[in-house]
């Protein structure tokens, strides 16, 4: 058996940042109803932050970040009616055919959307890897006349976010910030009389562009995670060995509120108080309208690099997880810190415009 004669130098996982959108896009396939023409999306973006604590270069391929069951859950309302009489709904139950089962975010960090390329640090560098796919590709891209996913964010299967390629740099656009992967699975069950009334199949959230929107979200344990969140380090094959781990133990739901809840700090001087909502009361309404996307022609063909009309409004951080509003300033919600540190769960809004 090979030996190890010298020490291995790896980067530090700084954070794991998650970060939460809205956007409406136009009605797709057998979800197309007359007088509701866009329906509700959730995009959500995993950012993840490298640093080298060396005083050497670090030369690295096929590193690659995992966590699963993000704790948050969201409740989606339309002109001040919940969709569902579900109250706040765990991520991983927001998809069509695989809702309520584990949801991981397998990421390989890479100079290369398509390949493991090496990354090189250099001493006491940061780098972050925010960018799983092309700013120039197109929703048209994403989904075909059948409303088949036939592209790479697209996530209503959740099948879109296992070992996926990342590169250095955020993928942003406009005032607001990210793009993500993409679920428009947002009313899975038991739909209010009022949805139900907009007809077609259930599932999704059919929009007037005139409608309101808001969305409640709160820490909300999924039933997969047996209340631990963990995010592990890997070298090679993206299922292989974890060579280093990070674990939050929040016990239960009331634990895991509490704590998120706990604390504020020069950058969120507001104490959180779960659910919080977006917008934020005394903010401006957001219509359907207002997170649409638009182009010359027909939004759907513009590139993600020119998306503008998207809301980042949540970050769930973890490792010391916690969930905190986004704004312009703020960017949103973020999964963090993957090395050895008291481990602490957070979740928070920052205000928007």
């Amino acid at each position: 058996m090979a030996q190890i004669e010298q020490p291995v130098l790896m980067p530090t996982v700084l954070r794991v940042d998650t970060i939460f959108s809205l956007i409406t896009r136009e009605a797709h396939a057998s979800h197309i109803r007359q007088g509701y023409p866009y329906l509700l999306h959730l995009m959500y973006l995993p950012v993840i932050t490298l640093h080298n604590p060396y005083n050497v270069p670090l030369r690295m391929s096929n590193l690659s970040v995992e966590f699963s069951d993000i704790p948050i859950g969201f409740e989606f309302v339309v002109n001040g009616e919940p969709a569902t009489t579900n109250g706040i709904t765990e991520l991983n139950k927001l998809y069509f055919s695989k809702g309520g089962l584990k949801k991981t975010f397998n990421m390989i960090l890479s100079n290369s959307l398509t390949a493991a390329a090496e990354v090189v640090m250099g001493p006491g560098e940061t780098i972050i890897f925010g960018t799983p796919f092309s700013p120039d590709t197109s929703w048209s891209k994403e989904v075909n006349a059948g409303g088949t996913a036939t592209g790479m964010m697209f996530d209503f299967e959740s099948n879109k976010t296992g070992g996926v390629f990342t590169k250095p740099g955020l993928i942003i656009s406009g005032e607001y910030g990210a793009v993500g992967f993409d679920v428009d699975w947002l009313a899975p069950t038991n739909p209010k009389p009022w949805l139900s009334g907009r007809g077609g199949t259930p599932g999704v959230i059919r929009l007037k562009p005139e409608d309101d929107i808001e969305v409640r979200y709160a820490p909300k344990a999924p039933s997969t995670a047996g209340n631990i969140f963990s995010v592990n380090l890997r070298m090679g094959d993206p299922k292989g060995p974890t060579y280093a781990q990070t674990q939050v133990f929040y016990k239960d739901n009331t634990q895991l509120t509490k704590v998120m809840e706990d604390g504020t700090s020069v950058r969120f001087p507001v104490p959180r108080q779960f659910p919080e909502k977006f917008p934020r009361s005394g903010k401006p309404k957001v219509s359907a309208e207002n997170l649409h996307e638009k182009n010359v022609s027909n939004h759907e063909h513009s590139r993600f690099s020119a998306s503008a009309r998207k809301r980042p409004w949540s970050r769930f951080l973890g490792a010391a997880p916690s969930l905190t509003p986004a704004s312009p300033s703020n960017p949103p919600p973020v999964i963090s810190p993957v090395q050895p540190a008291p481990a602490r769960v957070r979740l928070s809004s920052p205000s928007f415009r």
